[in-house]
């Protein structure tokens, strides 16, 4: 998953990664895009067309991402122990 993509398939593979729950509009994504590149967690991988400028996902970012996903569970489950489930 983790590939080098450029803007509009970065938007395409969430859509279909998420079924449809989230659609990223371009000034969403590129906003986006901007703040991971400045905060180190992605980087530019091709220029070679101004207009598709390819991104990878850095270390660093792979480091925060698991940081995110193990918040997420935590939320969840303490949510799960609210609502008298698990």
């Amino acid at each position: 998953m983790y590939e080098e993509r450029h803007g509009y398939a970065i938007m395409q593979f969430i859509e279909q990664a998420t079924n449809g729950r989230l659609i990223l509009g371009a000034g969403s994504l590129y906003g986006a895009l901007n703040s991971l590149e400045k905060k180190g967690w992605i980087k530019i991988t091709d220029i070679s067309d101004k207009r598709r400028k390819k991104f990878l996902i850095t270390e660093q970012g792979k480091e925060i991402a698991k940081q995110e996903c193990m918040r997420i569970k935590d939320l969840s489950m303490f949510a799960e122990k609210i609502i008298g489930g698990k």
